[in-house]
């Protein structure tokens, strides 16, 4: 979404200020027993574990320390901010010795945030100065300070900055945009519509706040010109939420939730965009702490929880995920039908995909004129949780909706196919994918299943190693297509082009079963026993091998290829 920022950030600069565990040097200075001690470590393993509500509990049993060494505040303010106790890290850092946070770019921001939240912009700019120090070209310092020193001035003065704006790349973009909002300009709309339709990356999000300003302009009918435009298939959350408030005609929670008027929603809104930066670069810790302050400048923008959500199952905190799904109300059903994918997803991990299924199918089956973004979502999981006649039935209904010579069309016809050749009806998953092909004929990923399929059935041996070399030209290192092709010399006799083959699927895609069988079998064909058993062997200690996998792979181990 940002390429020219990732231009401008070195990735270095990602680590910021958040390496946590720091030993205070001075230890020996502190009047610190031997249980203050564990706290303070305890706290600081928590913290770094991701159990900020443990961390707090542990440095609030520590505070002796806080005006005495500057790593306690750091910690201790963080675990604070990343607990959602963002108040109360004000409240500390006011209570705290200037020198004791002065050389942290973190804690200097919350407390220009809070002036900027109390409408205090000269506190707010006079503070600003606190971050000059860390400000240095090419790093998120540098975005940061100017983003927000920009916003100040705009706050206080009523007027855009005369600093280049291009020195922020697509974040200077977006700022500018919203600069135009703020203050009712009357090229507002061009500045948004150039964002949205910008070839530099996806800022399809920003639609939603270009509709939003349209609807405070009562600008209705060209708000519903330009989202029904969109497609739901293709749409992230807040686009298709977007287009489904406006299909109800749901006006007013626009304002309820975001006014580019609000200085504190811009704010919240260029913190997200730091937040989904961190997290796109699985720093999780630093993209929580960002959105938990962006979320305390706009507590009602529920919408953007959707990030943290992600992040908590990416570090796997369970409970703090639900917590956030429970926040995703019914009537915004994109955000609240989310939720339920990711509560279907953890019931899955729990009990099973069935289970998983089960659930999610006795929430939609409640949902009234479910559209059909929900139900592709619904066929995928009914797909993935190996129900193909389930996925078929809701694949055929949105085919019904579509354009029959859409890419979209193509697309679902390929997934109705692959859950025909799942049930063994061959007949009609050839159709569905040579008519997917029909539509989109560069489609790899199409030509990949089909030709490997055909391979598997031995038949039109021929057509399948067209499609498979045409799909391996589009994608050289596609670790799916480079095994596919590889399988297909094997099985046409040709073992030393195959084995050059499988060995590069392996090595893209090492945590593969069935790429890391065929190795094996290439391998024993070669005469490679030994080689052969040691891939064979780690198909076993796979996560993803299935129970008949396993039987096989025994057998292979005991008799090799031979009478296998």
């Amino acid at each position: 979404m940002i390429s020219k920022f990732f231009k401008l950030i070195s990735i270095y600069s990602l680590t910021l200020c958040f390496q946590i565990i720091c030993i205070p040097n001075s230890l020996a200075q502190v009047d610190f027993d031997e249980k203050n001690i564990a706290n303070y470590f305890s706290g600081s393993v928590s913290l770094n574990n991701n159990d900020n509500f443990q961390a707090v509990k542990y440095f609030n049993s520590t505070k002796n320390l806080k005006n005495t060494h500057e790593n306690f505040n750091r910690n201790y303010i963080i675990s604070l901010v990343l607990d959602g106790k963002v108040s109360k890290s004000v409240s500390e850092l006011k209570s705290t010795s200037e020198q004791k946070y002065s050389n942290f770019f973190n804690l200097n921001l919350i407390l220009i945030l809070e002036e900027i939240k109390r409408n205090n912009f000269d506190k707010a700019k006079a503070k600003l100065i606190n971050l000059e120090k860390f400000e240095q070209d090419g790093k998120l310092e540098f975005v940061l300070y100017r983003t927000i020193k920009r916003y100040t001035e705009l706050f206080l003065n009523k007027k855009t900055s005369k600093n280049d704006i291009n020195e922020l790349g697509n974040i200077g973009e977006i700022t500018n945009a919203f600069e135009k909002c703020y203050l009712g300009e009357m090229d507002t709309e061009k500045s948004f519509i150039n964002l949205i339709n910008s070839d530099d990356g996806d800022f399809s999000r920003y639609l939603f706040f270009y509709v939003n300003y349209l609807i405070s302009n009562e600008k209705f009918e060209l708000a519903k010109k330009h989202v029904l435009k969109v497609n739901f298939l293709n749409s992230n959350l807040i686009t298709a939420q977007t287009k489904q408030w406006i299909l109800e005609e749901n006006y007013k929670d626009f304002s309820k939730i975001f006014s580019c008027k609000n200085h504190n929603h811009l704010i919240s809104e260029f913190l997200y965009l730091i937040a989904n930066l961190y997290s796109s670069e699985g720093y999780y810790m630093e993209s929580n702490f960002y959105l938990k302050l962006s979320h305390y400048m706009n507590p009602r923008f529920n919408f953007n929880l959707s990030l943290l959500l992600d992040n908590y199952l990416e570090i796997n905190k369970i409970k703090e995920a639900k917590e956030i799904i429970n926040k995703f109300k019914e009537k915004n059903e994109s955000y609240y039908w989310y939720g339920l994918k990711q509560q279907a997803n953890i019931i899955s991990d729990k009990e099973g995909e069935k289970k998983a299924f089960e659930f999610i199918k006795s929430k939609f089956n409640k949902i009234n004129n479910p559209n059909i973004k929900l139900k592709y979502d619904l066929a995928n999981f009914a797909k993935n949780s190996k129900l193909y006649e389930i996925s078929i039935k809701y694949y055929s209904e949105i085919l019904k909706e579509l354009d029959n010579q859409s890419n979209l069309y193509a697309k679902i016809l390929y997934r109705r196919g692959g859950s025909y050749e799942r049930i063994g009806n061959y007949k009609k998953a050839d159709d569905d994918l040579l008519n997917s092909l029909n539509i989109n004929s560069n489609d790899p990923y199409v030509m990949n299943y089909l030709g490997y399929s055909w391979l598997e059935r031995n038949i039109n041996i021929k057509e399948a190693f067209i499609l498979l070399e045409k799909a391996n030209k589009k994608k050289k290192d596609d670790p799916y297509i480079t095994d596919s092709i590889g399988w297909a010399y094997y099985l046409t006799g040709n073992f030393n082009k195959a084995e050059k083959f499988l060995r590069k699927a392996v090595l893209l895609m090492p945590d593969d079963p069935i790429v890391n069988d065929h190795y094996g079998d290439i391998l024993w064909k070669l005469n490679r026993k030994i080689e052969a058993r040691y891939f064979w062997k780690s198909v076993l200690k796979l996560e993803e091998t299935e129970a008949e996998m396993t039987n096989k792979i025994k057998q292979k181990l005991i008799i090799g290829l031979e009478d296998a």
